[in-house]
């Protein structure tokens, strides 16, 4: 099958993908069901035709308005469509049809409407980051049984099966970086708030550290983290000298987590290689 070819099939996907991520951004953080009701106008509940929910080209020949209304429908759907699908196509041409697409395919999904939600509401739906860490744990098991995936850590750290009569298996690198990378985000977020006596890091974000380091490992994991670091305090600067906020004023933090983790799993060998040959590691 010809390269573009493939591109333009995961476009496609990912745009569809991108259109149940708006469902998702609009009713996880108003507790709604995300089957029940179809979708619909927000402004005056009509029922989308298949017609009317066609990612991307509804949107621009709609202009972004409701079909019965006249509503407006924010941007957002078109640029999370889009954006989604793009991705994907990113991840494509950096990984091609492989474990590692569907792997990082699925998890960036996820993690897009966490930028989305979280950057609206300050909140983490548990469904989006138990989503990502199920991806990664389930990855890892398939690479495992096809011998797809190499495991870093089986010289030295192994878990016992039961009911085996002694037999192990290598400690998956998702195991591993769900916990070592979640941990030390909580330790950062107990001594920032010992330090300056208010909530430093939320539980939200501490969950969210924990499925990304199932997905990209405990060691892309902590470098994502300083990633995000630098980028919250670079919005941070931007945001008050444009008047946006305070000194004080809260920042959610998880799309910073998100944009780290998604440097991350496209340049990860490269900042890796980069640091060490900055710090004559190598």
């Amino acid at each position: 099958m010809p390269q573009e070819l493939s591109a333009a099939i995961a476009f496609v996907y990912g745009a569809v993908v991108g259109s149940f991520l708006n469902v998702l951004i609009w009713r996880l953080p108003r507790d709604e069901s995300i089957v029940r009701p179809p979708s619909h106008c927000p402004s005056c509940g009509y029922i989308l035709k298949p017609w009317d929910n066609i990612p991307i080209i509804t949107w621009l020949l709609y202009r972004g308005r409701c079909r019965k209304c006249s509503a407006r429908i924010s941007p957002r759907y078109l640029v999370v469509e889009a954006g989604t699908g793009l991705m994907w196509v990113a991840l494509f041409y950096r990984f091609g049809w492989s474990l590692e697409f569907f792997q990082y395919a699925l998890v960036v999904s996820s993690l897009i409407a966490v930028f989305a939600i979280d950057l609206e509401h300050y909140i983490i739906p548990d469904q989006l980051w138990i989503f990502g860490a199920a991806v990664g744990f389930i990855a890892d098991i398939v690479g495992l049984v096809t011998g797809l995936r190499e495991f870093p850590w089986r010289d030295f750290l192994w878990l016992p099966v039961p009911f085996t009569g002694g037999a192990e298996l290598p400690l998956p690198h998702s195991l591993v970086g769900f916990f070592a990378y979640g941990a030390l985000v909580l330790v950062v977020g107990i001594f920032g708030e010992s330090l300056f006596k208010k909530e430093a890091m939320g539980g939200g974000d501490v969950k969210l550290t924990a499925a990304i380091g199932a997905n990209i490992g405990a060691a892309y994991g902590i470098i994502s983290f300083f990633l995000a670091a630098g980028i919250g305090a670079l919005a941070g600067i931007i945001l008050m000298a444009l008047g946006q906020k305070r000194r004080f004023d809260e920042i959610p933090f998880g799309p910073m987590l998100v944009t780290g983790a998604v440097v991350m799993i496209f340049f990860g060998p490269q900042i890796v290689d980069w640091w060490l040959g900055y710090a004559g590691l190598r």
